[in-house]
């Protein structure tokens, strides 16, 4: 492995075989010339002090966006937790989304409202919303109610899905450690 390093930091590592060839076949001799020879294990943000690679004090690069994906989850979690207002027939209403059931319930609805729809069946289904009350709703109406569920929950999932990418973009721990997780959420 060879590292290049800016005031004393590793900003990149590269194999010496890159895509089947030696990497003096790669790059500028001139490039090459301004690399240091480092053991396999060095990664970007390790320190070089006189030929001696060492680790940075705090986590590593890959340990930092670990943790950070881990946030970016859990921040994603709580916030579907937090439910979905949806406008009923009857006005707007939180729609609990706490867990897998809540979110079985509305889909439920939902689902019955498109097998009323297909079948030319007429009737009125009933939602029980946060606060407990009833919304009577037609098919058509219930499954407008659950795509209005799904469209908040994907929204968030897509936030999260970018989070995770400019994380995973980060070339350093401590840009990892200073991303924000809970800036830029849609609320559900």
């Amino acid at each position: 492995m060879r590292a290049r390093i800016v005031n004393g930091i590793v900003a990149e590592v590269f194999p010496e075989v890159i895509n089947g060839s030696p990497i003096e076949d790669c790059f500028h001799p001139d490039f090459i010339a301004a690399l240091a020879a480092c053991p396999d294990n060095v990664e970007p943000g390790w320190t070089c002090a006189e030929g001696v690679f060492a680790p940075p004090s705090g986590p590593s690069l890959t340990q930092a966006q670990a943790a950070k994906l881990a946030a970016i989850e859990a921040e994603r979690d709580r916030r579907i937790a937090l439910g979905v207002t949806v406008t009923f027939p009857d006005g707007q209403a939180l729609v609990q989304t706490r867990d897998e059931t809540d979110i079985r319930n509305a889909s439920g609805i939902a689902s019955s409202g498109l097998a009323m729809v297909v079948t030319g069946q007429a009737g009125t289904l009933v939602y029980r919303d946060a606060a407990n009350v009833l919304h009577s709703m037609t098919p058509a109406q219930a499954i407008q109610f659950g795509f209005e569920v799904a469209a908040a929950i994907q929204a968030v999932y897509t936030q999260s899905w970018g989070a995770k990418a400019a994380v995973a973009a980060l070339t350093t721990p401590g840009a990892v450690l200073g991303y924000d997780v809970v800036a830029n959420w849609p609320s559900a």
